[in-house]
This record gives structure tokens, C-alpha cells and sequence, in this order.
């Protein structure tokens, strides 16, 4: 099992800035029982958008690669070839 998720940069968060969300993956070879953080983390660092969270991944077909879609500020972007 995979797990891409929001997280947040203490450091950065404490200056105020916004710019603390990242976006990371975790895997589990247990069914879920535990989980280890890849150490490669982060996979998608923040490029200094405010708000950059809630990740969406999917297997677009036609283009034969990784989506992500996240909530950026106001608005939805998408992010190709994740992986």
C-alpha cells in the first residue's frame, strides 16, 4: 500500500510564510498495520504556493503517467509524472 500525503515543514511554518505544505508518499508491506516514510520525502516540494495540499493521484491511461491533483490556493492544479 501507498500513502501520498500533506505535510507540513515546522520550521518554515513558524515563520509565517504559507509555504510549509509539501507533499510526501509512504508505504506499507503489512496491510496497512504500519507505515514507513520514504526517504526520498518530499516528492513534491512546495514551488511557493500558499496553500498546497489535499493530493489526488491517478493513472492517466492516454498519457501513460502519474496525476496529481492538489488544491492550490483558490484554485486545482495538476501535476504530471509524479513518479
Amino acid at each position: 500500500m501507498v500513502a501520498i500525503f500533506t505535510h507540513h515543514n515546522q520550521a518554515i511554518e513558524h515563520e509565517k510564510t504559507g509555504l510549509h505544505q509539501y507533499q510526501s508518499i509512504a508505504y506499507s508491506t503489512d496491510k496497512g498495520r504500519s507505515w514507513t516514510k520514504y526517504e526520498g520525502n518530499p516528492v513534491l516540494p512546495n514551488p511557493g504556493i500558499w496553500d498546497f495540499r489535499d493530493p489526488k493521484v491517478f493513472w492517466h491511461e492516454g498519457s501513460s503517467q502519474w496525476v496529481m491533483v492538489l488544491a492550490t490556493k483558490q484554485t486545482i492544479s495538476f501535476i504530471l509524472r509524479l513518479i
